[in-house]
């Protein structure tokens, strides 16, 4: 019985939890403290073939995206203006992610960035202002322009006094098997996002 209500205030935890849908994370009611980290697994804005820089993304090209599912691999969605067409594996996205926050969302965050391929640049935007945060390899748009690198990390992200924060993530890949966000980002306190990240990193070479 003790076990039974155990698994049951666990799975009424996690559904409590701020979970990704439709290109939205509502962080406004999150308590740190007691969830200090978060996994951004869920439906992602997508743009199929087009690098979006922060400039660009207003309203009228918000309309335009689609959805992808992260972690997953683009290669398994369905191609614009096509019933039955996968998209190639190789080419270039963009996926993005609005993050809504409040006065009392805590400051001191981190992402934990996992296995994208092949290469990507990720920036945030907040009210008109955007800063590139992180990036692997070099996202260009052939083959010959761009560098795969897939490599784990932790990013510091320095949340705005503003209510929405938008993480925007150019990807290329010309030479993977896997395109897409294929490794789970998380978000979380810092220390929690670095202690775990060090952990899983030690793993590997065990």
């Amino acid at each position: 019985l003790i076990l039974i209500v155990a698994f049951c205030a666990d799975q009424a935890s996690a559904s409590s939890l701020p979970t990704v849908r439709n290109g939205v994370l509502n962080l406004t009611d999150w308590d740190s403290q007691e969830n200090p980290q978060l996994s951004l697994e869920g439906e992602w804005k997508f743009y199929w073939d087009r690098h979006i820089e922060p400039s660009q993304l207003d309203e009228s090209i918000r309309t335009q995206g689609s959805s992808a599912p992260v972690p997953g691999v683009w290669s398994d969605l369905v191609a614009p203006g096509s019933s039955t067409k996968k998209l190639s594996k190789h080419g270039i996205a963009t996926y993005t992610l609005d993050i809504l926050i409040s006065p009392n969302t805590e400051k001191n965050l981190s992402i934990a960035i996992g296995e994208i391929g092949t290469s990507y640049k990720l920036f945030a935007l907040s009210s008109n202002q955007s800063m590139l945060i992180g990036e692997m390899g070099r996202v260009g748009q052939s083959e010959q322009t761009s560098s795969p690198k897939i490599r784990t990390r932790t990013i510091p992200l320095n949340l705005p006094s503003q209510d929405r924060i938008t993480l925007i993530i150019q990807v290329s890949n010309f030479i993977g098997s896997d395109a897409g966000i294929i490794g789970t980002p998380t978000l979380g306190l810092t220390e929690y996002v670095e202690a775990t990240h060090r952990r899983k990193s030690l793993w590997l070479f065990l």
